[in-house]
């Protein structure tokens, strides 16, 4: 059984959002969480990593805020979702909500 250092306080928020198809509250679950995951390890998880993920993001919500939920802003979404939790695995953080 893995042993998680730290548990996602906004994981349940957003992966309520993600049960709910609510694309706002996806895309700023994810700043949430990514700045969340930067304050609790910042060892872990520099601020420069956080300036890239919060660009992507960004740059996802003008896709959104553009284009509206298209299969291509949903493959970002999604690519986004999975490199946060390819992240949480590696550091051994548990996102909530499950």
């Amino acid at each position: 059984m893995t042993r998680w250092r730290y548990t996602l306080k906004f994981g349940e928020a957003l992966r309520n959002a993600i049960d709910e198809e609510n694309y706002e509250d996806i895309i700023s679950g994810l700043v949430a969480c990514f700045t969340e995951l930067h304050k609790a390890l910042p060892d872990d998880y520099s601020d420069y990593e956080l300036e890239c993920d919060l660009a992507d993001i960004s740059a996802i919500k003008d896709d959104f805020d553009d284009y509206g939920e298209s299969d291509d802003v949903e493959d970002e979404i999604n690519y986004k979702l999975e490199e946060l939790y390819d992240l949480c695995d590696g550091l051994k953080v548990w996102v909530g909500g499950i």
